[in-house]
């Protein structure tokens, strides 16, 4: 068996490109199959990891991610991004902080990951971090919506009204 082409079709039933058929249950099939070939095949952690996320399976996910950056390390730095994911969902969001910044530092244009990281300062109520992220954020992503909506909730908790 090939674990590459294992890894290919789990990606077809994640629906990784956009074009492949989304069944949670096949991409998870596919993504183990992948990983019994071939332990250290790229990325197969990562994706179980997003789908325990995606079921709200918080702790086997950061095992999986924890897994994923154990044997790959900075090589899918969206790995980072995942778990931050988990990590704020988990509630631990100290620890997303420092996940998200990390990604962030790989790509500072990355609108989602500057708008979760401006979640997690919202959560912390820590209003002018929220301030600066969403600031950041909206310099490379011009009139996004949900950073519009944090740099408002970060101006008007820091009593900024004008």
């Amino acid at each position: 068996g090939d674990a590459k082409l294992a890894l290919e079709v789990g990606n077809h039933y994640f629906n990784v490109s956009g074009s492949g058929d989304y069944n949670l249950q096949r991409a998870e099939k596919h993504f183990r199959r992948a990983l019994v070939i071939d332990k250290n095949v790229p990325d197969a952690w990562h994706q179980l990891a997003r789908i325990d996320f995606l079921r709200g399976n918080f702790s086997d996910a950061m095992e999986k991610i924890n897994k994923q950056i154990e044997i790959h390390g900075d090589s899918l730095m969206a790995s980072y991004y995942i778990r931050g994911l988990i990590n704020g969902y988990a509630g631990n969001l100290v620890e997303a902080e420092a996940d998200f910044k990390k990604y962030l530092n790989w790509d500072k244009t990355d609108c989602a990951a500057h708008n979760d990281l401006a979640w997690v300062y919202f959560m912390r109520g820590d209003y002018k971090k929220l301030e600066i992220i969403s600031r950041q954020g909206l310099y490379f992503n011009k009139n996004n919506p949900w950073l519009l909506i944090s740099l408002g909730a970060s101006l008007l908790n820091q009593g900024k009204k004008k």
